[in-house]
């Protein structure tokens, strides 16, 4: 099995989302599985510009460090992402290399090309938000589902936690941060799928 790819978008180094991330790492480790955790906020990467200049290879035309991603998604049969909510959604720079990979869409469904072991891909998502909204999640869940079938990964888990506003407060909530090293053992042993059971948290205990 190649390793996992962990993605911290929040821009607040060791904020809520990215200590969940953390502990999800854990329990990755606790399978055997090696890792790469990336801060997409410390990469350089250019908004999408619609240009149509991977309409016909497939490749985006911009160089920047958005053509190693694409390889990492490509090689990483296991991708977890990390994310607060911004303005009900998700921050900018998640959103932009999430829009730059409309070149990997190209691939999909205009080139018929497909990434290998597509059985196999597996992918998480964490988000934290801040306010007392019910709908808080829909515009980032909305976003990151068409983002993980673009690259087929299989949408195992997710582990949505509100009310958590102030940096380092998840630290406080140890049935959360159980929860996400428990997500991160399961899908690195291949037993992460979502269930019926809820696995959205409120204000954590």
């Amino acid at each position: 099995m190649s390793g996992v790819l962990a993605i911290a978008s929040s821009p607040r180094k060791k904020g809520n989302s990215e200590i969940l991330l953390d502990a999800c790492l854990e329990g990755v480790a606790e399978a055997g599985i090696t890792f790469e955790k990336i801060r997409v906020c410390e990469l350089k990467i250019s908004p999408c510009l619609n240009c149509g200049g991977c309409e016909a290879t497939g490749v985006c035309v911009i160089n920047d460090d958005m053509q190693a991603l694409h390889k990492k998604f490509s090689e990483s049969e296991i991708l977890i992402v990390s994310s607060p909510v911004f303005f009900m959604g998700l921050p900018a720079q998640l959103k932009a290399m999430v829009d730059r990979c409309q070149a990997i869409w190209v691939r999909k469904y205009v080139l018929k090309q497909r990434m290998a072991n597509i059985e196999r891909r597996r992918a998480l998502f964490i988000q934290v938000g801040g306010m007392k909204r019910e709908n808080v999640f829909e515009g980032g869940l909305m976003t990151i589902t068409a983002f993980f079938a673009t690259l087929d990964y299989k949408f195992s888990e997710r582990l949505l936690l509100n009310r958590i506003d102030s940096k380092g407060a998840v630290a406080t909530h140890p049935s959360a941060l159980a929860r996400a090293r428990q997500m991160g053992l399961d899908i690195a042993r291949g037993e992460s799928v979502i269930e019926e059971r809820s696995n959205r948290l409120g204000k954590a205990d």
